[in-house]
């Protein structure tokens, strides 16, 4: 059962997969053995999935149904492109990995957005992530639901710090994903690349889904507009 279950999921993967964009450095070969490396940040590490049973896994399961895989996860928590950028530049070219994904960008938001957040509720942002979560989490608590609620909806408010951080993030991103494209072939020159796309992590129905899904799209359509690096 627990086989069948994981192939399912595999299969749901390989859906996923299809509306990544792929960055391939050299054509597909046929090889009786798939190296897989999956770089990126909390989502390839799998942070929210059951026993971090991510994408990444899932590929590799299904892959695992026509090949045999060696399957690395090098998914990181927080990374953004320039830890990324940091760390492959630091190694050495591998020519026996012949797949690699990549999930990045979210950090790069994520790292000037949270500052604005704390912010707006009144707070200093440090540089612990779980001491601004903690503060944010004791001070919504204490508020009003109304009070929070209007601090929240505002947070997008034309001349607010929250657009301007956004701005910040996608320029980083802009400027920094060719240059780790060109990394990732350089140490990995044998590979197939795939990147995802990012996601919206807000519900359809709260008050910042259409702010944080528009430069949620941004960064896709910069994304596809580098397929050919």
């Amino acid at each position: 059962m627990k086989r069948r279950y994981r192939k399912l999921m595999a299969m749901f993967a390989a859906a996923f997969m299809l509306f990544s964009v792929t960055f391939a450095s050299v054509p597909a070969a046929a090889a009786a053995t798939v190296n897989y490396i999956a770089l990126g940040d909390s989502v390839t590490y799998g942070l929210s999935a059951y026993n971090r049973y991510g994408y990444a896994a899932m590929l590799r399961d299904y892959i695992d149904i026509t090949y045999d895989v060696n399957y690395q996860n090098a998914g990181v928590e927080g990374l953004d492109t320039g830890t990324l950028l940091g760390g492959l530049s630091l190694q050495e070219p591998n020519q026996n990995i012949n797949l690699v994904t990549i999930n990045i960008g979210s950090n790069n938001l994520l790292r000037y957005v949270l500052p604005a957040v704390v912010n707006a509720f009144g707070g200093t942002y440090v540089t612990d992530l779980n001491t601004n979560m903690i503060y944010l989490y004791n001070k919504i608590r204490s508020m009003s639901y109304e009070a929070a609620m209007a601090t929240y909806a505002s947070m997008d408010d034309p001349g607010k710090p929250l657009p301007a951080s956004f701005e910040v993030g996608i320029g980083e991103f802009e400027g920094q994903f060719p240059m780790v494209i060109a990394q990732v072939k350089r140490v990995f020159p044998n590979a197939r690349i795939i990147v995802n796309n990012l996601y919206n992590p807000i519900q359809a129905g709260d008050p910042l889904y259409t702010f944080i899904n528009s430069s949620i799209v941004r960064i896709n359509d910069i994304l596809k507009s580098r397929r050919n690096l």
